[in-house]
């Protein structure tokens, strides 16, 4: 009855800092996770949801290309589109995040307003999300 899912990977589309119609901070974003022990490399990308707090930690310390981990549950929606077609989506509702492995990104925004001393005011690498809201607002 445990459903953990644990990804390190790379931000793989643009992130956006949106709101739910209740005020509710929520973002999602594409992470791009290479396929362990495959004979030709193989990269999936998974659909990651973050609320809150971590939402805002994300947006703000995060971009394109960073190296980013997560922790979440896994879950699916399923919805019927104009066509009345059963649709489902999969994604991940992150609960934690922390800074993945640097990527040229990383280094490039580090060298556009940082030095080292920006780079060690990041936030706290850990942000847990709020137990209570796991429900879509769609």
């Amino acid at each position: 009855k445990m459903n953990k899912v644990f990804l390190s990977g790379y931000i793989a589309s643009e992130i956006e800092l949106k709101t739910t119609p209740n005020s509710v901070p929520v973002t999602s974003f594409s992470l791009a996770v290479k396929r362990p022990h495959t004979k030709e490399e193989t990269t999936d990308f998974i659909s990651v949801i973050c609320w809150r707090n971590t939402a805002e930690f994300v947006c703000r310390n995060f971009r394109k290309g960073s190296g980013i981990e997560v922790s979440g549950m896994l879950t699916v929606r399923k919805w019927q589109d104009k066509n009345d077609n059963t649709r489902y989506s999969t994604e991940v509702v992150v609960d934690e995040v922390d800074f993945g492995k640097r990527s040229k990104v990383d280094a490039e925004a580090e060298g556009e307003g940082g030095n080292k001393e920006n780079k060690d005011k990041r936030e706290s690498p850990l942000v847990d999300a709020d137990d209570d809201d796991y429900g879509l607002p769609f």
